[in-house]
């Protein structure tokens, strides 16, 4: 589980974990078609052009990621502090 802490300036501590299977089901959303043919419906993009997938976005390419992180458990990806006692951590 993916855990981030924002500290506020009032010293205010706010937590959000994000699961592994939040993150599997977010590699499926973006790896799918429907979800990139309503992307260009969105940006009103000429509907005659054929919908762009990305070809490093597949559901294989999330996996291997996701199981990577879950690895590499305890790592802190991100510690910023900032002038005004804001803080925020990223953990796996």
């Amino acid at each position: 589980m993916i855990k981030v802490t924002i500290v506020t300036k009032k010293n205010y501590h706010f937590v959000v974990p994000v699961p592994y299977f939040v993150l599997n089901c977010c590699g499926s959303l973006l790896s799918s078609h429907a979800f990139w043919k309503q992307v260009k419906k969105w940006t009103k993009q000429d509907s005659k052009v054929s919908v762009w997938l990305p070809d490093s976005l597949d559901k294989m390419t999330f996996k291997v990621l996701v199981s990577s992180l879950k690895a590499h458990k305890g790592l802190l990806l991100v510690d910023v502090k900032l002038n005004d006692n804001m803080k925020v951590k990223v953990k796996l």
